[in-house]
């Protein structure tokens, strides 16, 4: 008796709760209305012996790999009991037997039981390698990876720096032994972590090493019926992948939110400058330094402040005398004291004559020595270190500065030296200055910051949209092909395994047998968008977005695609029985041979082609049949 293992595709053993055909068997199924079909044509229950292998169906390239080895242990199970046996995968469930077989070849397991393995509208995802070690180790790989590194980097950087001082005595036999000692703990650990890494890695990515190829492409080539649609869905749609490049991301996409941050700028500058010791430090040396000039004011400093004292003086006698006027003009009495405030402000005046005439920079040295007093001085005193007082820490003094800078520095800049305009007009006029001037330049500050920013926003929002389409795209044919490794990246899906030779094109199926199983898609297309029609005021008023999906899939049978819509042809099927039966899976039954069939098969074997393999195992034996055999052409060429 014959084995057919039959192989289901992703998400197949799965089906819609109150689906139309969800209480149908699939076609994988031991009693499905295809495999009794199969069973028929090829002698019945006492030839053959189907059996349903059943994996996770995730669209995974881990779990294919996964459900690879479990079918492998099936396979030799089978090889065990004699009997010869064919596979057949639907979808992904080619790649499962695929992934089997390449564990076949790394185990050196020819499979001679195995006559046929077939493959159903299968896309064969195509990984490479990422081309760093570093990046094909898992996460907690990656810190043991770097922490050894790490422990060599700390030894050779020492021993280098010491070497270029001249200390590294290389005649002195001690120390080269105790550098040899340190060096050999130092780099052991990554060296052994390095080999260790290679080992295991030549053991998890087995399928990249050329003799395991070698060996798949010498032992399976031949024994592969590929039976695919030209215009399958799954084939053709994850195929084109690599192809399909449109821009998902506007060119400036990012200037509106770019923008909108450059409005925050100011105070976000104004945020970081206040709460920056180092940066408030810097600052206020910079002013004592370059703007107030403390150092050139330090021989004058004594005088300028005693003569600043005698003013003060001034101001208290003037101030006194103005508070006694006004009390004894209250009561009536009639003191000679204007005579005595007129005499004071005339000698105010005059002091102030004489520290121009003393002084040549009077301003200079008055708004220098108000600064070191503000913020270099307390009570009097010095703060530490000549510096800021607190350090740049006193978020009090970091503000006052910060606002000095705005308002005192601000107004300066137009009404300076040259201001000209004396009296209360003048002080009125210095006043009024900053309260305008200030607002504008700030707003004249804030337009140019946004007019930069949306510059440069553009040129950035260019750059991140280029760089998010590939991120996306990169997502989208990772999401589509499976690829959930972390030390592959998944490159393209092709209509062969990507183990196969390069010269290795596989056939699609004859154009007659391709337009039945178009038809049958067709069919069941036309029956559901009929079934939608009658249906969609049940569907409007459905109650959630996942009644609504529930709704709709209970209409569909999935064979509206032709990925789904093989296995209900029957010629499809008698493809099958006779390809299974002319590779010697059960028996001869007493139905004549259809021509058309045969037809359709030899146009299918003229294909794959194979050459032989690059690289050879040492294992291998010389194949007569093989060197014998014709060389093939290939059939029809993939579009």
């Amino acid at each position: 008796m014959s084995t057919i293992v039959t192989v289901h595709g992703t998400f197949a053993h799965m089906t819609v709760p109150g689906g139309v055909g969800a209480g149908e068997k699939q076609w994988w199924e031991a009693d499905s209305a295809c495999v009794a079909d199969l069973k028929r044509q090829l002698g019945g229950d006492a030839a053959v012996d189907v059996q349903p292998f059943v994996w996770s169906g995730d669209n995974s390239v881990r779990a294919r790999r996964n459900a690879g080895a479990d079918l492998f242990k099936l396979l030799l199970d089978l090889e065990s009991r004699g009997k010869p046996y064919a596979v057949i995968g639907h979808s992904h469930g080619g790649s499962v037997i695929s992934a089997a077989l390449m564990l076949a070849a790394r185990r050196r397991e020819r499979l001679s039981g195995l006559k046929s393995w077939i493959t159903v509208g299968t896309p064969f995802v195509e990984l490479r390698k990422e081309r760093f070690l570093f990046l094909r180790l898992p996460l907690i790989y990656k810190a043991l990876f770097v922490a050894s590194l790490m422990l060599f980097l700390m030894f050779a950087f020492n021993f280098v720096a010491e070497l270029l001082e001249g200390s590294v005595a290389l005649t002195n036999t001690t120390r080269l032994q105790r550098y040899g000692i340190a060096g050999a703990i130092m780099t052991l650990p990554f060296v052994a972590f390095l080999i260790a890494s290679l080992l295991k890695e030549r053991g998890r990515l087995f399928f990249y090493r050329d003799g395991v190829q070698a060996r798949a492409r010498d032992w399976f080539t031949e024994r592969w019926l590929p039976l695919t649609h030209e215009d399958d869905e799954a084939v053709r749609g994850l195929g084109s992948l690599d192809k399909v490049r449109f821009s998902i991301f506007n060119r400036d996409f990012a200037v509106p939110l770019i923008s909108l941050l450059s409005v925050f700028l100011l105070p976000l500058a104004y945020l970081l400058l206040v709460n920056s010791p180092a940066a408030m430090v810097r600052i206020a040396d910079l002013l004592k330094t370059e703007v107030y000039k403390l150092d050139q004011y330090a021989a004058a400093e004594q005088r300028f402040e005693a003569r600043r004292r005698e003013l003060r003086n001034y101001r208290r006698e003037i101030r006194s005398l103005r508070q006694k006027r006004t009390l004894e003009e209250r009561f009536g009495r009639d003191l000679e004291i204007n005579a005595d405030l007129r005499k004071l402000r005339r000698e105010r005046r005059d002091l102030r004559q004489t520290m121009r005439n003393e002084f040549s920079d009077l301003d200079g040295i008055s708004r220098a020595l108000r600064f070191k007093r503000r913020f270099f001085e307390t009570s009097g005193q010095l703060c530490a270190g000549d510096q800021l007082c607190g350090g740049g820490r006193n978020l009090a003094i970091n503000s006052r500065l910060l606002l000095h800078i705005v308002t005192d520095e601000a107004a300066n800049v137009v009404v300076g030296e040259d201001f000209v305009i004396t009296g209360w007009v003048g002080r009125l006029i210095s006043s009024l200055i900053p309260i305008l001037l200030v607002p504008l330049v700030f707003a004249a500050v804030a337009i140019a910051l946004v007019l930069l920013v949306q510059y440069l926003g553009h040129g950035l929002s260019v750059l991140l949209s280029r760089w998010l389409d590939r991120m996306t795209w990169s997502e989208i044919k990772r999401s589509a092909l499976g690829n959930d490794t972390e030390s592959e990246v998944a490159v393209s899906s092709d209509a062969q395994p990507p183990w196969m030779a390069a010269d290795v094109a596989a056939p699609f199926l004859p154009t007659p047998l391709a337009a039945q199983v178009t038809e049958a898609s067709n069919v069941a297309t036309s029956a559901a968008i009929s079934k939608f029609r009658d249906a969609l005021s049940e569907l409007a008023f459905a109650d959630s977005v996942d009644s609504r999906q529930q709704t709709a899939l209970a209409f569909l049978t999935w064979r509206e695609l032709i990925h789904f819509a093989y296995f209900d042809v029957a010629d499809f099927r008698k493809l099958m029985a006779t390809a299974l039966r002319n590779a010697g899976i059960g028996a001869a039954t007493a139905e004549a041979d259809d021509m058309r069939i045969a037809g359709w098969l030899a146009s299918l074997k003229s294909g794959p082609v194979r050459t032989a393999s690059p690289v050879k195992a040492q294992a291998d034996t010389p194949n007569p049949a093989r060197a014998t055999a014709p060389i093939r052409t290939t059939g029809e060429k993939p579009a």
